[in-house]
């Protein structure tokens, strides 16, 4: 008897992730966020890469309905979230159908907030290790 195979289709969600360089503390970071975009940026359990490495991790999906977003920290703990993004401290996720003016418009919000260095769009298919914000 041939043996059933069952395989399962997941959807994932479109996301745009913002690469943002900023030596503030998470939380005045998320607070800056919140008043600039007009967020409610709340604590979540942290991103678990293995039972030593944990990284803090913020999210708002009631503000936007259509729209959630994850704020988080990619350097914690002398430990890299995405090290092919070194110069990089927080990484905001923006799930959902954004268009590319929306994104604009949020980086725009974004560069002059106090201790912003940049923030920088990036592409998820040039940099691997950003597979892993796909099932997040």
């Amino acid at each position: 008897m041939p043996k059933k195979v069952h395989k399962l289709a997941v959807s994932h969600t479109p996301f745009v992730l913002i690469a943002i360089s900023c030596p503030q503390t998470r939380h005045k970071l998320a607070w800056m966020l919140n008043d600039a975009i007009n967020l409610q940026l709340k604590e979540i359990d942290p991103i678990e890469l293995d039972s030593n490495t944990q990284f803090p991790a913020q999210y708002d999906d009631t503000t936007h309905p259509e729209l959630a977003f994850l704020l988080v920290k990619n350097k914690h703990d002398n430990r890299l979230l995405i090290r092919e993004l070194v110069n990089i401290d927080y990484l905001l996720k923006v799930a959902g159908e954004v268009s590319p003016s929306l994104i604009k418009e949020i980086n725009k919000k974004i560069r002059p907030l106090d201790g912003v260095v940049a923030a920088i769009e990036v592409d998820p298919k040039r940099v691997k290790g950003l597979k892993l914000f796909s099932n997040l």
